[in-house]
């Protein structure tokens, strides 16, 4: 390449890929001429939230920690592992979809080693918080 161009062209792939993708943009400006269905969703998950809130409140050595604007929730386990001598939240992770068929993400994928990443996005969800319940209580 010539050096000429090395500077522009490391302009355009800069904010090329540091910026959100099109289709996200294009989904988002699709979502805005439909504001039913968003306020649908954002009441479902509000709920969702609630409910393993409160669930989550009666279980010992797991905190319900809410994320702020999104649709995933946070466990904190640190108590949980320490007692049980469990090492890592990837550990936990197979542990629980092993015993319960409830799929988690391991916190360790995002710097928090000791959580549990929760989605609200499944159809079941509150099954699925059934489960991680009874299977925190009882192992």
């Amino acid at each position: 390449m010539p050096e000429a161009l090395e500077t522009p062209l490391s302009v355009i792939q800069h904010h090329t890929l540091l910026t959100l993708d099109p289709v996200v943009q294009y989904g988002a400006l699709e979502a805005l001429k439909h504001e039913e269905d968003v306020e649908a969703l954002v009441s479902a998950y509000r709920q969702r939230r609630d409910y393993t809130l409160e669930k989550f409140n009666a279980v010992p050595d797991v905190r319900a920690l809410p994320a702020k604007g999104s649709f995933y929730l946070t466990l904190d386990c640190s108590a949980y592992m320490r007692r049980r001598s469990i090492t890592s939240s990837l550990d936990l992770a197979e542990g629980i979809i092993r015993a319960t068929n409830v799929a988690t993400v391991p916190g360790s994928d995002f710097g928090i080693p000791e959580t549990l990443r929760l989605s609200y996005s499944s159809r079941r969800y509150e099954e699925g918080i059934d489960r991680l319940v009874e299977f925190f209580c009882t192992h």
